[in-house]
């Protein structure tokens, strides 16, 4: 059989899945066995990306379509595509991170007293 080791685990979620094994009476290792089986069991999909409606449905297809055509290019993601634009969007329009700026900058900008 295969195995699995899972580090950094959040304490949180560790303290459950120990008290959930212990209320269920099993070990914690088949505790999470059970876990990881019944949720495969009970989402035939099991695990997969979002699909481009999931994820960019609330943008035209066309924008999308160049969007990854544009992040293919560049071996990046359309999320960072769509990032890098709107960036060079607000740079050109003057608009910045205040987060980014130097409190030189931010004086200048009238964006703190």
């Amino acid at each position: 059989m295969a195995k699995i080791q899972c580090r950094n685990i959040d304490e949180d979620v560790y303290e459950a899945v120990v008290n959930e094994a212990r209320r269920q009476e099993r070990t914690l290792e088949g505790h999470i066995r059970f876990l990881l089986k019944d949720w495969y069991d009970n989402n035939s999909e099991g695990f997969r990306p979002p699909t481009d409606d999931e994820q960019y449905g609330w943008l035209p297809k066309w924008i999308v379509n160049e969007l990854r055509k544009s992040a293919e290019k560049g071996f990046r993601s359309p999320q960072h595509e769509i990032i890098k634009r709107l960036t060079a969007s607000f740079n050109e329009e003057n608009i910045y991170d205040p987060a980014m700026l130097s409190q030189e900058e931010l004086l200048k900008r009238n964006l703190v007293s």
